[in-house]
């Protein structure tokens, strides 16, 4: 069997102890009861003040675990806008959200440098901004310690001006006060 541990410092996780590799084929994850991320993900989502009826953009949403979390955050209302460069990743929140019955969620693919093109209509509209901005990786060294060899000071560099950007790209789309 699958078995779980509430997650100490996120009320909405559950840590698998025994059965991870089941889960996805198990009843509750089919019927989208529950599903897989990282607690950081869930953690991300209850931080933030989310209202009825907010409109809600996750900016560089890849996969989608934090839309995900975010529309289980804010009862499937609303308006919630997933968006990311990666087209391979985003196709992965479709059946995702679906199974989820996650119904409020918007997908945009953006194109690297032509973001407000796809985003312009948010432009000081919206009341939250999630920027999860493409980092280093060292959040996943725990998963994968082979990836701390291939971070360089001149990635790390890259790294921080996309970063930079993409800030600034969200404080554009943020309404006053959000």
């Amino acid at each position: 069997g699958i078995k779980t541990t509430p997650h100490a410092n996120v009320d909405t996780a559950l840590e698998v102890t025994e059965g991870a590799r089941r889960i996805a084929q198990s009843r509750a994850y089919t019927d989208g009861l529950v599903e897989l991320q990282d607690a950081a993900s869930q953690a991300v989502a209850a931080a933030l003040p989310l209202r009825d009826g907010m409109s809600v953009l996750d900016f560089c949403a890849g996969g989608g675990g934090k839309t995900l979390a975010l529309a289980a955050a804010m009862q499937n209302a609303g308006r919630l806008i997933a968006s990311d460069t990666d087209k391979r990743r985003l196709s992965q929140l479709g059946p995702r959200a679906e199974r989820a019955g996650a119904g409020v969620v918007e997908q945009r693919l953006l194109d690297p440098g032509r973001e407000m093109e796809v985003l312009g209509d948010l432009a000081g509209a919206a009341d939250c901004v999630l920027i999860d901005a493409p980092c280093s990786g060292v959040g996943t060294w725990r998963r994968k310690p082979e990836a701390k060899w291939r971070l360089t000071p001149d990635r790390l560099a890259q790294f921080a001006a996309t970063q930079d950007a993409l800030l600034a790209l969200g404080a554009k789309l943020v309404k006053p006060g959000g």
